[in-house]
């Protein structure tokens, strides 16, 4: 992690202004492989801000998505479902077809688990 940490203050100065949120999102996907959930949700919610800050919506998307998978694994569906459904329609009203198929498919899961639990 100390490397990825370095990396992120590195990119502040670059001229990519991707760098820095594409960290945070490979730094929370190596907090997820060593169960560290709560800083994994951390990271990817700090790498939603930064793209809903940058208005680019498709990896916003990913970012909301990525949340609610981890709720959801986490047996928190109810909480997962709006984050899951926001997503979804990001990538509908922005046409991002292949994207959208792919969220859909979470969300739909998502959706099931939080209908069992009302």
């Amino acid at each position: 992690m100390r490397i990825l940490k370095g990396k992120d203050t590195d990119l502040q100065g670059t001229r990519n202004v991707n760098s820095i949120p594409l960290s945070l999102a490979s730094q929370a996907y190596i907090r997820l492989v060593y169960e560290d959930i709560d800083g994994a949700m951390s990271l990817y919610k700090e790498e939603e801000r930064i793209w809903r800050e940058r208005g680019i919506m498709n990896s916003l998307a990913l970012a909301l998505v990525n949340q609610a998978l981890i709720l959801n694994g986490q047996n928190n569906p109810q909480e997962a479902l709006p984050l899951a459904e926001e997503a979804y329609m990001i990538t509908v009203e922005h046409g991002y077809t292949t994207l959208s198929e792919i969220i859909q498919s979470h969300f739909e899961k998502i959706q099931q688990e939080a209908n069992k639990r009302k």
